[in-house]
């Protein structure tokens, strides 16, 4: 091979984002995540198969006599050549009823078992209320709720944004379809698995709101998508180890606390 060639392979792997994923998958690994690359899915729309960067899994909670409670991150990564540009909502995510709009749009998971233990399913639910609602949203990174999305400067037809999100939400629903019962038989107690999607994005966000555009580091961005609604983690690529350090710290905090009281 010669160096001409070299230097054009290395230039394409830089312009497809594949070094961002070999660094996220890294930082999640140095901080307890099993992660899977590639994973393989099928498309809603098109029905063809296509593949998600990474998929990483932690548990939050494990206990026998009571529930299991895992995270699940879909992670796409994403070199943008444009800046990206999300409308704020204006949301104020601080009070607890916009946190709860934010939490009736999360993808969840849970083994058949739970419908069948009411007792049981009644204090899971209270536990992951209180895990969500006064852990996880809002996180200090994602202040602002997004609605929509525009990638200026390309004449109309930017679509990084759109595919970055298709590909999210698409493998989360796929994976719901094939999260059968095989794979819980093991577990006789509820299972629940908290499906978080998200966009590591290489390059400049914003978010706009009332005439204004501000830097972003990282926002909530609100799609529906089948009969289904998702909020999407978007966090830039120099903000994503201090994300998922914020997320450890969540965890371990609410490990730590009494839920069974």
């Amino acid at each position: 091979m010669t160096e001409d060639n070299i230097k054009r392979i290395l230039c394409d792997m830089e312009k497809q984002g594949f070094p961002l994923e070999v660094k996220a998958t890294e930082v999640l690994k140095a901080h307890g995540w099993e992660v899977t690359n590639q994973v393989t899915y099928r498309d809603m729309e098109s029905g063809k198969s296509r593949t998600l960067d990474i998929l990483a899994e932690k548990n939050v909670i494990y206990d026998h006599s009571k529930f299991c409670l895992d995270v699940w991150l879909f992670v796409e990564c994403k070199k943008a050549t444009k800046p990206w540009i999300f409308y704020a909502s204006g949301l104020d995510l601080t009070k607890e009823e916009s946190r709860r709009r934010v939490v009736s749009s999360t993808q969840f998971v849970i083994n058949h078992l739970a419908s069948k233990k009411g007792k049981f399913e009644e204090l899971s639910n209270l536990v992951i209320g209180k895990f969500l609602l006064q852990n996880i949203y809002p996180r200090s990174i994602f202040k602002k709720l997004a609605t929509n999305s525009f990638e200026p400067f390309t004449e109309g037809k930017g679509r990084s944004i759109h595919k970055a999100r298709m590909q999210v939400c698409n493998a989360i629903l796929d994976m719901e379809r094939n999260l059968n019962a095989d794979f819980f038989s093991e577990f006789g107690f509820p299972y629940y698995i908290l499906f978080v999607p998200m966009i590591i994005v290489e390059g400049q966000v914003y978010a706009y709101d009332n005439g204004q555009l501000s830097i972003a580091e990282g926002l909530y961005y609100h799609v529906s998508y089948h009969r289904s609604s998702f909020i999407i983690e978007v966090v830039t690529a120099k903000s994503f180890e201090p994300c998922l350090t914020n997320m450890e710290q969540i965890i371990a905090n609410f490990r730590a606390q009494e839920h069974y009281e």
